[in-house]
């Protein structure tokens, strides 16, 4: 999941906590339902930790993905070179890892 980003969420580019959140039960298989919580424009995985804490709560798997450009420490210079492709294929990949994880 995390081997997916940028060199700048490993380079701890992203604001303390903002990072994408994986919250999925031990088992030997899949839960038998996941989701994945995408943020708006102006919030960060940060902002829907509490959701997905309840979503988890209820059985599910959660995913919830740093959209390119959010939650940086320096974000206006990330943010104005983002295209709206990129944000579209890092749904796309967190619905495929969510596939993995249950229904």
């Amino acid at each position: 999941w995390t081997s997916h980003y940028p060199p700048w969420i490993a380079a701890k580019a992203t604001r303390p906590g903002y990072d994408p959140e994986l919250i999925i039960h031990l088992r030997a298989s899949p839960a038998g339902n996941a989701i994945v919580l995408v943020h708006g424009l102006t919030d960060s995985p940060f902002l829907m930790r509490a959701v997905g804490k309840g979503f988890y709560e209820m059985g599910f798997n959660v995913l919830i993905p740093l959209m390119p450009a959010h939650g940086l420490k320096q974000p206006a210079e990330k943010m104005e070179r983002v295209r709206v492709k990129e944000w579209q294929d890092e749904v796309s990949f967190a619905v495929q890892c969510a596939q993995e994880l249950g229904q």
